[in-house]
């Protein structure tokens, strides 16, 4: 370059890295039918979501997951995640029991929301509990959710 010369130079700006993430969920979701004086039936179902990506333009996320039990409940999971710089989550976890005489019924017999808060770069627990006390005794449902913040691949 001489003196008094020019030069264009175009210079791409962009966020670290370590702001955009990859949000996994995993865990289980046991659900037991009470069936009084009979066996009662338990089972416990995998709950696993990847591929969520936040960061600074997309930083918002929801999750939805349903299981059916026993002919006659159902268990809804809502996970609701936002992004917060520089790359941390929080968000609810919604959990909602219908018991009736399907497992489409709309008869919503508990619900509980819990909130969570995950810094990047770290997994946190979230454990709720519903239950129905009905004829057949005391069915309910248990949520453990590990909600992973890691940076996106």
């Amino acid at each position: 370059m001489t003196a008094g010369s020019t030069l264009s130079v175009t210079i791409v700006l962009q966020d670290p890295p370590e702001f955009y993430r990859e949000v996994i969920l995993r865990g289980s979701l046991r659900i037991k039918d009470d069936e009084g004086i009979f066996r009662d039936d338990v089972r416990t179902y995998p709950v696993y979501h990847d591929g969520i990506f936040l960061g600074p333009f997309s930083t918002h996320a929801e999750q939805y997951h349903s299981q059916g039990h026993g002919g006659e409940m159902r268990v809804e999971v809502r996970v609701a995640i936002d992004w917060a710089y520089p790359g941390n989550l929080k968000g609810s976890v919604n959990v909602r029991f219908f018991e009736g005489w399907s497992e489409d019924t709309d008869d919503l017999k508990n619900e509980k929301t819990v909130t969570f808060q995950v810094t990047r770069d770290v997994t946190e627990t979230v454990q709720v509990h519903v239950q129905s006390i009905g004829f057949g005794g005391v069915d309910t449902g248990d949520l453990t959710l590990e909600i992973v913040n890691n940076i996106r691949p």
